[in-house]
């Protein structure tokens, strides 16, 4: 069968003829043979027989492959440091704007408590890796789901919140929020 006509990786090989004098290389070659001829007739190619197997690949493919990983790698890594920067600086900025005791109660409660600049009997509590809670007359009403988006450090979450909440813009707190009533 030309190699065009093979329809999965790797090379065919000739069969095992009778009497033939089989080499363990051979013998190793005619089980993937089977091997790969079995899993097509079944139609299902498994991860192994993609032609990413050592086997299948040239010594210059897999030193390739090496390479794209370790690559990878190294973007993951610098990724991660910096994720891992945004979020001492949005911390700073969070720290400097809270003030210095006003910062050690948060640290200590993990809570803020701001009152509504529309609403006078109304105050939302904010919390580290919680949803917002609305409390009026010093009950739970409900609670607002706001979720930093990917990769956004939860400092800029509570100060984004702060920010709608201090400058008056209740209602896109309210708007861009899933809100879910608190059951009694």
């Amino acid at each position: 069968m030309p190699a065009a006509d093979w329809p999965w990786p790797g090379e065919r090989h000739d069969p095992i003829l009778p009497g033939e004098i089989i080499t363990a290389g051979r013998l190793d070659q005619w089980y993937r043979d089977q091997h790969l001829a079995s899993v097509a007739f079944l139609g299902c190619v498994p991860y192994d027989d993609l032609g990413r197997t050592p086997y299948l690949l040239t010594p210059e493919q897999i030193a390739q492959e090496m390479a794209d990983r370790e690559e990878r790698n190294r973007l993951y890594q610098q990724r991660q440091k910096e994720a891992c920067g945004a979020a001492e600086r949005a911390e700073t900025l969070l720290k400097a704007r809270l003030g210095g005791w006003r910062y050690r109660l948060f640290s200590v409660t993990g809570a803020l408590v701001r009152p509504s600049q529309r609403w006078p009997e109304v105050s939302y509590r904010i919390q580290r890796n919680a949803m917002v809670e609305v409390i009026r007359n010093g009950r739970l009403q409900t609670r607002l789901c706001v979720i930093a988006g990917q990769g956004e450090p939860e400092a800029d979450r509570i100060m984004s919140v702060l920010d709608l909440i201090e400058s008056g813009q209740e209602e896109r707190l309210w708007e861009m929020a899933n809100v879910f009533p608190e059951l009694r």
